[in-house]
């Protein structure tokens, strides 16, 4: 292929960012709008309603958690291509140096990943491929899935053909790698996203086998991951019982949606700042009642001056009328009693059974 050629009388092609499949991406310029995006290329041998079932996917579903897709069309020599924005590496690239951790997984790809699910089930698509490697690093640092290829909408036909494995077997929830009559739904996404961030937490796969089996099928559904196991692998508690339903072999005990998951999953995380808002509070209470506690205090402590001045001034006769000197000291105190924010009632109060 020539260099200077142009996919769409528009791309030029940089280099190959990966293969797959279905089809071959690309970094490519856009010489245009002077923008880079990634560019897939089709292969011929797939239907022409596959590659515009994605297309409509990918412009239909808008999140900002899903990778987005800037153009698509053909071309005479390359066939079928959709222009996606460039990202980074993918998760699975990352995974290579070891485990996320569970922070910076709920932070970088538990949030995006189930958001990014719960966005395009509400339009009713199936995405049918989660994996690491469709997580791309996006600029702010957290993930955003990709890859419509597989994506199918639940009520045209959301049933796999006999024999045939569509998706990533080690990522597969139990129904899609039986395929057959099993019906694949919105479970069956859940169930691939517990997967993945159970990996990405701890590093460790569930699953490692690339080629399905029935004795393997079996094993899924016998040895499910326990609350107990996710735990042991290093997930934390409250974390561990939502994960471990969503794994479940069946897929009416899975949660019952990608956002419901979520919100279970961050649950302890809004307790916490509840919490931390109830300490925050109770401090300025407190802080409150010993600042008031000080005011009277030093009110008192005044009073008690103002009167040993009152009794000063008048054992000198600098004042030859006691009720004078009374008054003069009521002044003074009423003075500092408003400059500590009392009320002239509270002071004349005080000030009254002080006399007395």
């Amino acid at each position: 292929m020539n260099d200077r050629y142009l996919v769409g009388g528009k791309y030029r092609l940089c280099e190959q960012l990966g293969c797959g499949g279905m089809a071959t991406v690309y970094k490519a310029i856009n010489v245009k709008l002077d923008r880079a995006v990634a560019l897939k290329l089709i292969d011929d041998e797939i239907d022409e309603t596959r590659f515009h079932d994605e297309a409509v996917v990918a412009f239909k579903c808008k999140s900002e958690h899903l990778v987005r897709a800037f153009d698509q069309g053909i071309d005479g020599q390359m066939g079928s291509y959709i222009a996606y924005e460039l990202l980074g590496c993918s998760l699975d690239d990352k995974l290579i140096y070891g485990a996320l951790g569970w922070g910076k997984t709920l932070r970088k790809v538990t949030v995006p990943l189930l958001s990014a699910l719960a966005a395009i089930h509400n339009e009713g698509i199936i995405h049918r491929d989660v994996k690491p490697g469709n997580l791309l690093l996006s600029c702010d640092g957290r993930y955003k899935l990709g890859d419509f290829g597989l994506a199918l909408y639940a009520n045209r036909s959301a049933r796999t053909e006999e024999g045939c494995i569509i998706g990533t077997p080690s990522y597969m929830a139990p129904e899609q790698l039986l395929g057959g009559n099993h019906m694949v739904t919105t479970a069956t996404d859940i169930y691939s996203a517990a997967l993945v961030i159970v990996e990405a937490a701890t590093g460790k796969k569930i699953r490692s086998w690339e080629k399905p089996a029935a004795r393997r099928y079996e094993h899924i559904v016998n040895h499910s991951p326990t609350a107990a196991d996710l735990v042991e692998m290093g997930i934390p508690s409250y974390a561990a019982k939502p994960l471990a339903q969503a794994m479940a072999p069946a897929p009416i005990e899975r949660n019952k949606s990608a956002q419901k998951l979520l919100l279970d999953l961050k649950k302890p995380r809004r307790a916490q700042q509840v919490g931390r808002q109830r300490k925050v509070e109770k401090a300025k209470k407190v802080r409150h009642t010993k600042w008031k506690s000080m005011k009277r205090a030093v009110l008192l402590w005044l009073l008690f001056w103002s009167l040993l001045l009152g009794m000063r001034l008048q054992q000198s006769n600098a004042c030859l009328d006691v009720s004078l000197s009374c008054r003069a000291c009521y002044g003074i105190f009423l003075s500092l009693g408003k400059r500590l924010g009392y009320s002239p009632r509270y002071a004349r109060d005080i000030f009254a059974k002080r006399r007395e």
